[in-house]
């Protein structure tokens, strides 16, 4: 079996049936590439991919700069982009590829939920999906064979390719892209449609995103500032009159040019998953299952009151739980809590 080239070469195989691959019978092999920096997250795949036995031809690249020499020279089909790689990310690589590759299909996968960098792939051509790691192998094998049956098919460039925001569309939580004075730049359908309740968050005549109540408007806007001028990630509720609570994770973007530097917000309503899974925080600190729950509490926007009143102990037991999270964690505020687990859960 061949390996991945430690230096970023990487590698190519069939993994077609022998007697389709040695005696060249039907139709040509779908050609998938996949680059990622990860060596390991590439050795799983072609594992999982061979016992699959899809009939693709597979490469896979390590380096993005070895991929986009070795795709110009022999395209592919499709490739799958990880978002977050050294010296060239998976937009940069997919708006070349647009460019120098014009046949081929991108599909981001990234290890985060960082709507921004979704955001900054809009523009880029040729991007046919944007999926979010941990992606299940099905999943991710029926987004290319969808890429697949797409390129084949005889449709414009237009309809081959879906774009980012389409995508970002699909995604369950509301996403809002403010600009530099905290005007609406970008809402996909979710919050779209959180925002048409009128209840708990608007957008003013001057577009401007607000919370219904004064105070909350007054919080939110703190939160943005810190998270726009400090890098700071927050997490808030606010209260609505009809829809129950409407949570927030507020985070710094990429800086969008022209636009000046963006801040994301991540809208949490009552009937949506909970933002956090309390159990991938227990292996990954070291938390108890009470403060597990705390902790994904607190990173999903719940206040430390709430989180106590609905696990039903009293407010010095979570203070006393705080505390020892604080120390596993390894930080002394709940801000910086609230950064840690955002980032290392991929939110």
């Amino acid at each position: 079996m061949n390996k991945t080239d430690p230096q970023g070469m990487g590698s190519a195989e069939s993994l077609a049936s022998p007697s389709e691959a040695d005696q060249g019978l039907g139709p040509a092999l779908p050609k998938v590439a996949f680059v990622d920096d990860d060596p390991d997250l590439l050795d799983g795949l072609r594992r999982s991919l061979r016992r699959m036995n899809l009939g693709w031809s597979i490469s896979f690249y390590q380096d993005p700069g070895v991929a986009l020499a070795a795709l110009r020279e022999t395209p592919v089909d499709v490739v799958v982009l990880d978002i977050r790689m050294p010296e060239m990310n998976g937009v940069t690589l997919a708006g070349r590829l647009a460019v120098e590759c014009p046949q081929t299909l991108s599909i981001v996968l990234s290890g985060s939920t960082d709507f921004d960098v979704a955001i900054s792939s809009i523009n880029v051509g040729r991007i046919f999906r944007y999926l979010i790691k941990p992606c299940p192998t099905p999943t991710l094998v029926s987004a290319v064979k969808a890429a697949v049956r797409s390129r084949s098919a005889a449709t414009s460039s237009n309809d081959q390719a879906v774009s980012a925001k389409a995508a970002v569309d699909l995604l369950k939580s509301g996403v809002i892209v403010l600009g530099p004075r905290g005007q609406v730049l970008f809402t996909n359908q979710r919050a779209g449609s959180l925002l048409s309740r009128h209840d708990g968050l608007i957008i003013d005549n001057s577009g401007i995103c607000r919370a219904s109540d004064t105070e909350d408007t007054r919080r939110l806007h703190r939160s943005v500032r810190a998270a726009r001028d400090e890098g700071l990630a927050d997490a808030l509720t606010l209260q609505t009159q009809r829809h129950g609570p409407l949570r927030i994770v507020v985070r710094s973007g990429e800086d969008e040019g022209d636009a000046g530097p963006v801040t994301c917000l991540y809208l949490f309503a009552e009937d949506d998953d909970p933002a956090i899974d309390p159990h991938l925080l227990r292996g990954m600190f070291g938390l108890t299952p009470s403060e597990s729950r705390l902790a994904a509490a607190l990173a999903s926007g719940l206040s430390l009151e709430a989180t106590a009143e609905r696990e039903g102990w009293t407010l010095s037991s979570a203070r006393s739980y705080l505390k020892t999270v604080f120390d596993k964690v390894g930080v002394s505020r709940q801000a910086d809590l609230v950064r840690v687990v955002l980032r290392n859960t991929g939110q």
